[in-house]
């Protein structure tokens, strides 16, 4: 009985560390990635913003990897965040292209 014991508390004590370890983890990934897309490059633009329109304050993210390109307006269709994972990548990579206004919520 006391060896089954032992077993199960060595298990409970790795199944704690991975989990542990996953969420440090995560969190390290989610630190260098805002760093990352924090960061303007020169002669763009990176910023969020609240933006009076037709007197409702409405909140945007602008950015692009150079100001005099033409503008993209993204409008995400639904409740929530203007970018999720799968179009955030997809985003980025226009923003060579075009200056991105992602359209994000109203105040």
């Amino acid at each position: 009985m006391k060896k089954c014991l032992n077993i199960f508390f060595q298990i409970v004590k790795w199944v704690i560390i991975v989990i542990i370890s996953v969420i440090v983890l995560f969190f390290i990934v989610r630190f260098v990635g805002q760093r990352i897309n924090d960061r303007t490059p020169k002669g763009g633009i990176n910023g969020t913003k609240y933006v009076n329109i037709n007197g409702t304050e409405q909140w945007i993210n602008i950015y692009g990897q150079d100001k005099d390109k033409p503008v993209l307006l993204y409008l995400h269709g639904g409740p929530g965040s203007p970018t999720s994972y799968e179009d955030y990548p997809v985003l980025r990579k226009l923003s060579d292209i075009y200056t991105i206004y992602a359209y994000a919520a109203i105040r």
